[in-house]
């Protein structure tokens, strides 16, 4: 038996909204006792990733464990450090330009934490995501090397066996080489009994001549008793042929090199959420058919875009990312090197995709996203015009991008619906919104309708008085939020914005936006042109996003008293309703003209899988105002509803 080089390797990720009480105690857990095993074991050697959040909180509140990890990184050569993108964006759905700025910004992060000697030239891949013009783009910012998991490589063809070499794949010449992280060993890691989990590896390295196994864990699943095992395993390992080694070592060493070419793929923590219904069932099949054979890493893949189509919510950012990227080229130099920082922020990979947590679902770190990106807005919006149209989500329709004093919204022709407003002074997305699905159901179906503002409907008549505190869109006779509107003008002096739509019964329905400093409101006129007289229940829904629903309330005018929203209310015939955002310093307030309406305020949730657990997630509050309206034959009627938003309390 030859030699086996064991490379064992840890990455630690903060995700994007991380309370500091949970860091603490990560870093109690997992960090300390890693540290303390490297200062018992000066020839251990491990590869450590750590992402570039989690860095800055070391680096602020730990700074002690930065200084010991760069004693045992300069001393006793036993960390090799890897490198990636400061904030864990999506390398394939950013610009080159961000890409480069990203990994630099780690990079250099990583330098100045534990020494300016130290050079990470391998790359730790969020998820093992691939696209195949990472070597370029990798080699091109001075990596020799990367992780990818042992299924994705299986899945090229390759056996199990092949598993223990280093592989090769170059895009336009530029190469790199590819590590598989092996499962098998990597999932049992800890996990198992440390005398059998070593008699297995010994069994396997008789084998081996010369070969490396590669094991990666998630260091934040790793307590103290973990780091024990480690303890026992490395004693074991001292008596044996087996060498721990860094990648870089192993770079060097490694001969009859692999080649190999990866299409579009994901790791395992997503591969099975990326399909809908039927697709899924076929997933699950494949993989009990194939179970105990090589075949069933060919479905263990799928292309990280595909999410896009998955979850609005993501495709949203993703499209804001771009839109902001392919306008920030027209401002200056220095000004596009002030936005760069807060641009890379908003660029994290982890609310544009669903693994083992929230992910997507979790609105608070969507709404982080969306504020690095207003902020940017705010340095691009001095050379935008006052309105922009574009086919912002690349569905046909052109949308409008309406940039005002203190607010920006998003217009678009389905349902003339308001995708996305937000409020500057806060750098606050108000329609940071989720359409909660099921993620078992049939591709495109959702528990509720997709979540916009002002989104119309009608009910059934006779129902109507029946409901009580909960308006559900089964209650609709139908809902117009997927039906396209015509976009009759734009009145840029007066800044009103007309859609149209032609309803049956002989009936023509206008939607005027008309925007102002702090206010959008809405106008809706029904004009009949036939000979008859119509009674008809007419409402329209806005979804509107709360960075906590604990502090907010609602004021309504008339015979009510406030509420809190942390449940559902009905009020009858309000003037007003004033919604109070105490993150934000921030009052919402809805007046409600023309005639009548009833109002429901209920709180929405979403369910998901996160952390191995069944959590509910609070997302947003849905507001639906209803009008009755009676229309003469030949005549016309008018009701609408107006949002403030107005700061009330100024910041300094």
């Amino acid at each position: 038996m030859g030699s086996v080089s064991l490379i064992v390797g840890l990455h630690f990720s903060l995700p994007p909204c991380f309370k500091e009480p949970e860091a603490e105690e990560l870093y109690r857990q997992s960090v300390v006792p890693l540290v303390e095993l490297l200062l018992r074991f000066p020839k251990f050697k491990v590869t450590l990733y750590f992402s570039g959040n989690l860095t800055a909180w070391l680096k602020k509140r730990h700074p002690e464990c930065l200084l010991q990890l760069r004693t045992c990184c300069s001393k006793h050569k036993q960390i090799e450090f890897l490198s990636s993108g400061y904030y864990e964006p999506p390398l394939q759905l950013i610009s080159r330009r961000s890409c480069a700025y990203q990994i630099e910004k780690h990079f250099t992060a990583v330098r100045d934490s534990v020494g300016k000697g130290v050079r990470p030239k391998g790359f730790w891949l969020n998820d093992g995501n691939w696209e195949a013009s990472f070597p370029s783009i990798l080699n091109a910012m001075g990596f020799l090397y990367t992780f990818i998991d042992d299924s994705v490589i299986r899945a090229c063809g390759f056996s199990a066996k092949d598993m223990f070499n280093v592989f090769i794949t170059e895009e336009q010449g530029h190469l790199l080489y590819l590590f598989p992280v092996i499962e098998s060993l990597s999932q049992p890691f800890c996990e198992v009994p440390a005398d059998g989990y070593f008699d297995n590896l010994s069994r396997l390295g008789a084998t081996c001549r010369d070969d490396t196994v590669t094991v990666f864990k998630n260091g934040f699943t790793l307590n103290a008793g973990d780091y024990e095992w480690m303890a026992r395993f490395i004693r074991l390992c001292g008596a044996a042929s087996f060498l721990f080694a860094h990648p870089g070592t192993a770079v060097k060493k490694a001969k009859d090199l692999k080649p190999v070419y990866i299409s579009a793929s994901v790791g395992d923590g997503c591969a099975g959420r990326m399909f809908f219904d039927g697709q899924r069932r076929n997933y699950d099949l494949f993989s009990r058919q194939f179970d105990s054979t090589d075949c069933k890493t060919l479905f263990r893949r799928g292309a990280f875009r595909n999410f896009l189509i998955k979850y609005r919510e993501a495709a949203h950012i993703y499209h804001r990312i771009r839109y902001i990227e392919s306008y920030l080229k027209t401002l200056p130099k220095a000004e596009q090197k002030q936005c760069a920082d807060v641009l890379a922020e908003g660029q994290a990979a982890y609310p544009m995709r669903k693994a083992g947590d929230a992910g997507v679902f979790d609105a608070a770190a969507r709404q982080k996203s969306y504020t690095a990106l207003i902020s940017v807005e705010k340095v691009l919006r001095k050379t935008a015009a006052a309105v922009r149209e574009i086919d912002f989500d690349n569905d046909g329709l052109t949308e409008i991008f309406h940039y005002g004093p203190t607010l920006i919204a998003l217009f678009h022709r389905k349902g003339a619906t308001i995708r996305e407003l937000d409020y500057l002074p806060s750098s606050f997305n108000y329609i940071n919104t989720f359409c909660d699905y099921d993620e078992n159901c049939e591709f495109g179906r959702f528990l509720r309708r997709g979540a916009a503002c002002f989104q119309d409907f009608f009910i059934l008549s006779e129902d109507y008085e029946k409901i009580g505190g909960v308006l559900d869109p089964a209650d609709f006779q139908c809902d117009l939020s997927d039906f396209s509107y015509k976009s009759e003008s734009f009145n840029e002096a007066k800044r009103v914005l007309r859609f149209s739509l032609q309803l049956p019964d002989d009936i023509e329905m206008s939607k005027d936006y008309i925007l102002k400093r702090n206010d959008v409101s809405v106008e809706y006129r029904f004009d009949s042109t036939g000979n008859q007289n119509l009674s008809r229940y007419f409402g329209t829904e806005l979804n509107l996003s709360f960075s906590d629903c604990a502090l907010c309330s609602a004021e309504v005018s008339g015979p009510h008293d406030s509420a809190s929203i942390d449940r559902a209310h009905r009020f009858r015939c309000p003037k007003s309703l004033k919604l109070s955002d105490g993150a934000n310093d921030t009052a919402l307030t809805l007046n409600f003209f023309g005639a009548p309406c009833d109002v429901f305020v209920m709180p929405v949730y979403a369910e998901t899988d996160a952390d191995g657990k069944r959590c509910s997630l609070y997302q947003h509050v849905s507001v639906k105002v209803v009008w009755k309206f009676d229309l003469k034959a030949e005549s016309s009627c008018f009701f609408g509803v107006a949002l403030n938003i107005v700061r009330s309390v100024v910041r300094g």
